[in-house]
């Protein structure tokens, strides 16, 4: 039994252990760096890589994030899974002699780390981009999740996940993948598969109910009204909004309506237009829509159906900032071949 377990290993997993132990070795304490405003996958996989350095390499390190949490089963996730995050611009950096960061890359505008930055480890399924660099780089975009990398790195290294850190996994490649059903490789539900066994599944479902704050309504009624379509499009700005990641929430429930293949939310939050959009389809990929908009490419990020950035508002008035809005709108219906859109609103349809 134990020679058929070795050999079902996966050997560049195995591989990318070895290497990871080699660069946390003689370390004093790992900083584990999330993108801002962290999602269950990024969550997750950080807590699975502070499990794999200290059970493999007795190496302690602690996470830290930029942003909010504000999504209720985010917050649902790291207070029902004990997971303990720290405010990345509370803690004292001179602590830590290493420094990895998951699920984003150094200069992505979505993380605290400029390009130049220095990083040891790098673990992500986005696209590689150009300016990459640290000590190991783990990048796999054929993948639909970080958490899928860690899960293989567990198993190789024959780590015993506890229940709590199965549930987290288990929940960030649903959550990534929304089930399966975007962006989803066959490593993804074989590793999905693999905690949910695991996984304590009325935590799980605890996770997946979340109660929803009052205010989530509110935006919800506000992103109903300021909804617009023009062919199977359709574009909303939400206004001023209390979380960021609200924008992409509303995005996702955009994207569900029977006839709508590509949709563009937008969010003042504090002095930065929050921007989402996904995509129905391969023939429409969001990422690289996202970069063709009027925006710094160092602000915007994606792959194949969901994409996301900013663009700074500082000392812009209303009327400004309504002028952009409705800029991006109507180039984002140019992208997808509609040059002079007539915008409806979706509830007068």
């Amino acid at each position: 039994m134990a020679e058929q377990k070795e050999t079902s290993k996966n050997p560049k997993a195995t591989e990318l252990v070895e290497r990871l132990g080699e660069v946390v070795e003689g370390r004093r304490e790992l900083l584990i760096i999330t993108h801002t405003h962290p999602d269950p996958d990024t969550i997750a996989s950080a807590a699975a890589l502070q499990l794999l350095v200290k059970q493999c390499f007795g190496v302690n390190s602690s996470i830290a994030y930029s942003g909010i949490i504000a999504r209720a089963e985010n917050r649902a996730m790291v207070q029902k899974l004990n997971i303990t995050l720290k405010e990345y611009n509370r803690i004292k950096l001179s602590r830590y002699d290493c420094i990895a960061l998951v699920d984003s890359q150094p200069g992505a505008g979505n993380n605290v780390l400029d390009a130049d930055s220095d990083c040891d480890i790098v673990i992500d399924h986005h696209p590689r981009r150009e300016d990459t660099k640290a000590k190991l780089v783990v990048i796999d975009p054929e993948i639909g999740a970080t958490a899928t990398i860690l899960i293989r790195w567990l198993e190789a290294a024959d780590v015993k996940m506890p229940a709590e850190i199965a549930t987290a996994l288990a929940y960030a490649i649903s959550s990534e993948t929304q089930n399966m059903y975007r962006e989803a490789a066959r490593e993804d539900i074989k590793a999905y598969l693999s905690v949910y066994v695991q996984a304590s599944i009325r935590t799980l479902s605890e996770i997946i109910n979340a109660n929803l704050p009052h205010y989530y309504f509110k935006q919800l009624g506000n992103a109903l009204n300021n909804a617009f379509v023009h062919g199977n499009i359709i574009v909303a700005h939400l206004t001023t909004i209390w979380h960021p990641e609200i924008v992409a929430e509303m995005a996702d429930f955009f994207l569900k309506h029977e006839r709508i293949g590509a949709v563009l939310c937008t969010g003042c939050y504090k002095q930065s237009l929050i921007l989402s959009i996904r995509t129905v389809g391969s023939r429409k990929n969001a990422g690289e829509l996202i970069k063709q908009l009027p925006l710094n490419p160092d602000h915007v990020g994606g792959h194949d159906r969901t994409a996301g950035g900013f663009l700074p508002l500082q000392g812009k008035s209303d009327e400004e900032i309504q002028r952009d809005v409705l800029r991006l709108q109507n180039a984002f219906a140019a992208l997808l071949g509609n040059d002079s859109p007539t915008w409806k609103r979706l509830l007068e349809e």
